[in-house]
């Protein structure tokens, strides 16, 4: 985006290290523990999408699923699962689950854990994993086993003003292919990322307005054929449509104002890891983190990737920590699986972010 070079998005798990590599074998399964866990919420926790591994810095057993971690914990030898909000553990009382920010007060580290959130509506990010300026949804190849070669959002433009206590503020929403985590504990970063949307910058009474793209690692162009407005409908679109993962690419860049009729579109070369689709609303980047203009509330949705509902989950949520005293909530995934709000807050409180259309 205009203004930044790239904020480490960092997954939301409980899974702080890399884990040790693991042998590939054919069909990935629940074993001992894990199974019996799995055979408790089935439906929690999905199905494998890698075998059980042991990660020797910590001691601890982990294994990715469809819709979180799975984890033996060598500190108290219970079994836990995490979808990215909400730990479930199979331990010396049966099975209990909690916000991931809280402990209960049998566990080895409660008494360094937090208070818990104040609302349980939305996704809870863990106290080490906060990324510092992207708030929203993304869906990755490490958890789904897909290569992403297309990603689309819809979402209107939100009038913008300065932060509390801030003569400016700015924002950028957007949709893109890459950047995101490469593997479940976030140990290595996308460092591909193309993507196309709006910019929403507020200075004192003035607020400004347009649209762009950026291939990383080259710099924001700005779209000066497209105006855009707060309130303006806008659908945004990233399509590879020529090469495949490790050879030259040919991507297509669109963006339409629907409330203006004016559309723009633009071919590029440019060659991504294919890792993951984003559906973002961000703090720019200038040296540090910028900002975050207060925009209110912003749905996103509805969303597509490689050209289907991407059935987001809660463990996709993106939770923003702005070093600037200001947050980015997100809501649940709609009903749908193919929609969420933003919701702007001050004072690092994380405001209550309603689900679409509640």
């Amino acid at each position: 985006m205009r203004f930044f070079l790239f904020g480490l998005l960092a997954a939301l798990t409980i899974a702080t290290v890399s884990p040790a590599p693991t042998l590939a074998q054919a069909t990935p399964e629940f074993k001992l523990g894990f199974q019996t866990l799995a055979s408790l919420i089935p439906d929690i926790v999905g199905q494998p999408v890698e075998n059980e591994h042991f990660n020797p810095q910590t001691g601890d057993s982990l294994q990715t699923t469809t819709t979180g971690l799975m984890v033996w914990r060598k500190a108290d030898n219970f079994t836990a699962f995490t979808d990215g909000s909400t730990t479930w553990i199979n331990g010396p009382f049966g099975l209990q689950s909690r916000p991931n920010n809280t402990r209960f007060p049998w566990e080895p580290d409660a008494a360094s854990m937090p208070p818990a959130p104040s609302s349980d509506s939305t996704p809870a990010p863990l106290p080490a994993a906060h990324p510092d300026n992207w708030s929203g949804y993304s869906v990755t190849r490490f958890k789904t086993g897909q290569d992403y070669t297309s990603v689309s959002g819809n979402w209107t433009v939100p009038a913008v003003q300065p932060p509390t206590g801030r003569r400016s503020g700015f924002s950028a929403t957007w949709v893109g292919i890459g950047g995101a985590c490469l593997d479940v504990a976030c140990s290595s970063v996308d460092r591909t990322l193309i993507q196309v949307g709006t910019e929403q910058d507020a200075m004192s009474s003035v607020a400004q307005y347009s649209a762009w793209y950026e291939m990383l690692p080259g710099p924001a162009i700005t779209i000066d054929s497209l105006a855009i407005h707060p309130g303006d409908r806008i659908s945004a679109s990233v399509q590879m449509v020529g090469g495949a993962r490790g050879a030259p690419q040919t991507w297509r860049l669109s963006i339409t104002n629907a409330t203006t009729g004016q559309s723009w579109s633009r071919t590029v070369g440019y060659t991504s890891s294919l890792a993951s689709a984003e559906w973002i609303m961000e703090a720019p980047f200038s040296g540090t983190v910028l900002p975050l203009a207060n925009f209110g509330t912003l749905t996103l949705g509805p969303t597509a990737a490689n050209g289907a509902n991407p059935r987001l989950a809660v463990s996709d949520g993106i939770v923003m920590l702005n070093p600037r005293g200001q947050t980015a909530n997100v809501s649940t995934p709609s009903a749908s699986g193919d929609a969420f709000n933003v919701c702007w807050g001050s004072d690092t409180a994380l405001t209550p972010c309603p689900v679409p259309g509640s």
